[in-house]
């Protein structure tokens, strides 16, 4: 017969959260958050999460083109209602389609709107790009250094790979930080050991 319902709540969960680890492991191969850059290991996992029936991943494949029946207007769209039900990693991302105008109208302060609301949830990603709007005033009041420094440390506490470069950069040049060439060089090579090309590029390797 079937199962008790505390049993099947039980399975449930687990399910749940089967498809979201896979996911998470995914978009953190595809975008370097504590784990080495591997983009066509991260696309199989991604594809993988949305055969598991994982709502973001399907969304994320369907925007990427990368199933038979992409569309990327229902794909941003999709994004907006996870987020608003509370998913960090549609918050991030329908933030970087409001950021870039991808499928929906543009507009900076909403995108830094759902950025902060990723990255105080803890979306390392979403943090590194909050501290990016931070460094250039986009989508805010003014710039702050102080605060781009904030969240580019809180996102490379967590092993984001862009947040190494960001960091390299300001204690290059001295951009809310003193300028310290010996720990600019030690963030760069932290992301070029995430697989930056950008960062190996300039290590000269």
């Amino acid at each position: 017969g079937f199962p008790p319902p505390m049993a099947e709540r039980i399975i449930n969960v687990a399910v749940a959260k089967k498809k979201r680890s896979v996911m998470m492991k995914a978009f953190a191969l595809l975008h370097g958050m504590n784990e080495e850059i591997h983009t066509s290991r991260g696309r199989k996992m991604m594809m993988k999460a949305m055969d598991y029936g994982d709502e973001f991943a399907t969304a994320y494949c369907r925007f990427h083109q990368w199933t038979q029946h992409s569309d990327r207007k229902p794909a941003v769209e999709r994004f907006r209602v996870l987020a608003e039900a509370g998913d960090t990693y549609a918050m991030y991302y329908f933030g970087h389609c409001l950021h870039h105008g991808s499928y929906v109208e543009r507009s900076p302060e909403l995108a830094v709107k759902w950025y902060t609301l990723a990255a105080e949830s803890g979306h390392s990603s979403a943090q590194t790009t909050l501290g990016w709007c931070y460094s250039c005033g986009f989508g805010l009041p003014r710039k702050s250094t102080k605060d781009a420094i904030k969240w580019y440390m809180k996102a490379a506490k967590q092993g984001e790979v862009n947040a190494f470069s960001n960091l390299s950069s300001c204690y290059e040049f001295g951009l809310g930080v003193t300028k310290n060439l010996t720990l600019a060089a030690g963030w760069l090579k932290k992301a070029a050991g995430l697989g930056s090309l950008a960062a190996r590029y300039r290590l000269g390797e």
